[in-house]
């Protein structure tokens, strides 16, 4: 680690208390903080190759070194600061000294904005202020986007708030969980309770419906159902992912028997995608009228039938 850094460490160990403001020069960006309270820093860190790019009362607070093509940068201030109390932070929810939170997150966003690390989508919250406890993720997938948000609470008094999501593309947004689309947006408002989670889907099209076709209406226990599910749009497919689940007469899902099956992302423009599939029965399972529900994950577009499951003539040997 050392060497990956180009630091060292002095015999004295400790940290120390620095007041003043933080001065350098990062990647070419002027560095200039002015800190509300002093923060601490280890003042026995010192340089072995890295360059001090900010310093405060001559200890290296912020370093990097050339690493190929990348760089290994240190901070040498820590991210927890628990100054008004004494007691383990696991005993309480305590998250640390609000100014020395600004001073770090004021630090980041000059490192990461001098290596060109942007947010992966924008998020608009009221007054300027993120929501306590809030984390929003991005996934790309081609040309579809996954958009997750979970939220932990502050305390019992804490309200809601209203915060606008900002895709990269605008498309047709669905909210998972619910399985409801949302209509074409380029920006998604939601509420978000004290507690929460949420997850929408943005997609290039429009779902229109999902349908599923069975080989045989009707087969013997300890057979193969067989059939396939067709999901229509009208575009270049992304990949989708829908979900099978078989339920016994008597309504009892069967875990056994559930299926993911993955339709890829397709090249050309096409008007809906289909995916077969195959079901094992045992030859002991339920007769009777059984039901099979598709759903596709991202939009909650579903669809059902039913299928009859009769004892095969083994199982009626068996029985005699």
């Amino acid at each position: 680690m050392a060497r990956l850094f180009g630091l060292t460490y002095t015999p004295t160990l400790g940290r120390t208390l620095v007041a003043g403001t933080i001065r350098g020069e990062f990647l070419g960006r002027p560095l200039a903080l002015s800190p509300t309270i002093p923060f601490p820093a280890d003042p026995a860190v010192a340089l072995r190759g890295a360059t001090a790019t900010a310093t405060g009362n001559g200890i290296p607070l912020l370093t990097t070194r050339t690493l190929g093509k990348g760089r290994a940068i240190c901070l040498n201030i820590p991210f927890n600061y628990y100054q008004n109390t004494t007691m383990p932070d696991s005993q309480y929810a305590y998250w640390g000294e609000p100014h020395h939170n600004a001073l770090i997150a004021a630090l980041l966003r000059e490192v990461l904005a001098a290596v060109g690390v942007t947010r992966p989508l924008a998020v608009d919250c009221p007054a300027g202020q993120w929501p306590f406890r809030m984390n929003v993720a991005h996934l790309p997938d081609g040309r579809a986007q996954y958009i997750g948000l979970t939220k932990g609470r502050k305390d019992d008094a804490e309200g809601t708030s209203a915060i606008t999501l900002r895709p990269r593309r605008a498309g047709e947004v669905y909210d998972v969980l619910a399985g409801r689309h949302l209509g074409r947006l380029d920006a998604i408002p939601c509420t978000v309770n004290s507690v929460d989670v949420k997850l929408f889907a943005v997609l290039p099209y429009r779902v229109e419906k999902l349908t599923v076709k069975l080989a045989q209406d009707a087969i013997a226990a300890g057979g193969e159902l067989r059939g396939e599910a067709t999901l229509a749009f009208s575009g270049t497919p992304v990949r989708h992912v829908v979900n099978l689940q078989a339920r016994r007469p008597d309504g009892q899902a069967v875990r056994y028997l559930t299926r993911n099956l993955e339709l890829p992302a397709g090249s050309l423009l096409q008007r809906g995608k289909t995916v077969a599939f195959a079901l094992p029965i045992a030859a002991n399972e339920s007769v009777g009228e059984w039901t099979l529900q598709a759903t596709d994950v991202a939009t909650g577009t579903s669809a059902t039938c039913t299928f009859a499951i009769r004892q095969s003539s083994t199982s009626k040997e068996i029985h005699r």
